[in-house]
């Protein structure tokens, strides 16, 4: 954090609440300060997400995320899967493994099913496709 001129002793004092002012006065007087104090916020790159998507059963998919550089897998992803036809089948978390499924009716069949993961501003978008006939 970059604090300048006078106001640096007034924020950090207040901040760390060694002022000796009651709780309102350090408020006001935080408030005042934050409101006139430049401050850098470094915020953290984009995740790029690697996402893949199986079809290892007939009523189940299920989708792999992972650091699209480093491999490692991703837990705690939201991955949203979708049929052939575009319809919603379901949502899932990604687990410490980086795996999320869900179960899908039987008579779905095989193939062209879609895994998305939305970005969210830590995670990039991503996306994937079960080809036709695959599993």
């Amino acid at each position: 954090m970059r604090l300048s001129g006078r106001r640096t002793g007034t924020a950090v004092a207040v901040a760390l609440g060694v002022a000796g002012l009651t709780a309102g006065a350090r408020a006001v007087a935080s408030a005042r300060a934050a409101a006139s104090v430049p401050v850098r916020v470094d915020m953290p790159a984009v995740v790029p997400v690697a996402l893949s998507v199986t079809q290892a059963r007939p009523t189940s998919l299920s989708a792999s995320a992972a650091h699209a550089r480093t491999g490692e897998p991703l837990p705690g992803l939201a991955v949203r899967f979708y049929s052939a036809a575009g319809r919603f089948l379901g949502s899932s978390t990604t687990d410490g493994d980086g795996v999320a499924e869900v179960v899908v009716p039987p008579d779905l069949g095989p193939g062209g099913h879609l895994a998305s993961v939305f970005g969210d501003g830590f995670h990039s978008a991503a996306r994937a496709v079960l080809p036709a006939g695959a599993r």
